[in-house]
């Protein structure tokens, strides 16, 4: 395979500056929660607009302890999306709550499905949102209760495309409900020039970052929780370092802190962020022009700044994907189908059969293309001319 056509590609840091920073961490011997891992959240959370950020040991971990601050415990029900990497579930899950998947009207949740939901399979009652009897019949999990309450709402930019966060926010104040926002792909994402980090003006709305070495930044394995509200500060700062408060343990909770060694690689890649993206959005452009009839990339709705985290191609049906897939990976070139629904997993089929159907065709009909800052002109022109052929 063409070493430039591999799908994800991770930049090296500046070596020198690197080098300097993990010189000056063994210096001071403080391997954690130094002036490395205060500087790295400070730039997150200029990057966000945010009041505050927390870096911890990785983007799954930051989403569960985020839902704990919220609020959120075992037998709570929290609506997320089926159509994501399993973590965003699984945060969930490993908390005792009880994840209830809503379709999607494209790339990213339907808001409009999540208020079908609350008013036609809940029971709203003292401003509280249970699920109907039919509905409870079609889980299994070993925490539901008869009066476990839909309590928050976990949404994902999915591949770095902002989702409505706007109308989301508007429904999850409607109707007094947390939310978690997923946007482990999204830094520097924006929707109406609002980075998708910024968990925006509501008390119970907290945003999380992914710095896995797929991302289009990384720090080895890292992940971050911004926030807007300064008591949810407080509480999270405590829950990643063993509850501990004021020297005090205050919560019982584990260790999620980061390294100031991983510190200083996200410092050092963070200031190639706006070159990977504007050399990305090159590449996308020229893509564009020479998509299969059929196939097209995801609109891109007015006020939206898009990463390309991921880039997808979402064909007509799954035959073109299964033949556009077989044509460029035979070829040496690096294409992947896109996500299963989380749904339709083992692990999770065992408490709930309910189907997602845009989540399904989304899931055969996606492919994920190479798109990123290591390719070359050539490279791109390799890629458009296998694509002309399909």
């Amino acid at each position: 395979m063409n070493k430039n056509l591999t799908r994800l590609c991770s930049p090296g840091p500046n070596i020198n500056t690197y080098s300097n920073l993990i010189r000056s961490t063994f210096e001071s011997g403080i391997f954690t929660q130094g002036s490395l891992t205060k500087d790295f959240e400070h730039r997150i959370r200029a990057i966000a607009g945010a009041k505050a950020s927390i870096f911890t040991a990785n983007g799954t971990v930051s989403l569960s302890i985020g839902l704990i601050a919220l609020g959120i415990k075992p037998g709570d029900i929290v609506l997320t999306t089926p159509y994501s990497f399993v973590a965003s579930s699984n945060a969930i899950a490993s908390i005792g709550a009880l994840p209830i998947f809503i379709d999607h009207c494209s790339i990213n949740i339907d808001v409009d499905a999540i208020r079908k939901f609350i008013e036609e399979e809940c029971i709203i009652k003292d401003k509280r949102i249970y699920l109907t009897k039919k509905m409870l019949k079609k889980y299994h999990h070993r925490n539901l209760r008869k009066n476990s309450q839909v309590k928050a709402l976990l949404v994902v930019d999915q591949f770095g495309l902002p989702c409505e966060f706007e109308s989301i926010l508007n429904l999850a104040k409607e109707y007094n409900l947390a939310i978690m926002r997923d946007a482990a792909c999204a830094i520097g994402s924006k929707l109406n020039k609002i980075s998708c980090l910024n968990p925006c003006g509501y008390d119970k709305s907290l945003a999380s970052v992914s710095f896995h070495p797929r991302k289009i930044i990384t720090t080895g394995e890292g992940g971050m929780i911004v926030v807007n509200e300064i008591n949810l500060t407080k509480k999270i700062q405590s829950l990643v370092n063993h509850g501990i408060q004021d020297k005090e343990s205050c919560y019982i909770s584990s260790n999620a802190r980061n390294s100031e060694l991983s510190a200083a690689l996200g410092i050092t890649h963070l200031s190639l962020l706006r070159t990977i993206i504007d050399k990305r959005k090159v590449i996308w452009k020229q893509l564009a022009k020479a998509l299969p009839t059929g196939c097209f990339f995801p609109e891109i709705l007015p006020g939206v700044e898009w990463n390309l985290q991921s880039l997808p191609l979402i064909c007509r049906n799954s035959s073109k994907a299964s033949q556009i897939h077989t044509l460029l990976t035979t070829s040496g070139i690096a294409c992947k189908l896109a996500i299963k629904p989380i749904n339709t997993l083992l692990s999770y089929q065992k408490y709930t059969n309910i189907s997602c159907k845009m989540a399904a065709e989304l899931s055969t009909r996606t492919l994920l293309l190479p798109c990123h800052e290591s390719m070359t002109e050539e490279d791109t022109e390799v890629l458009i001319s296998y694509l002309e052929k399909c």
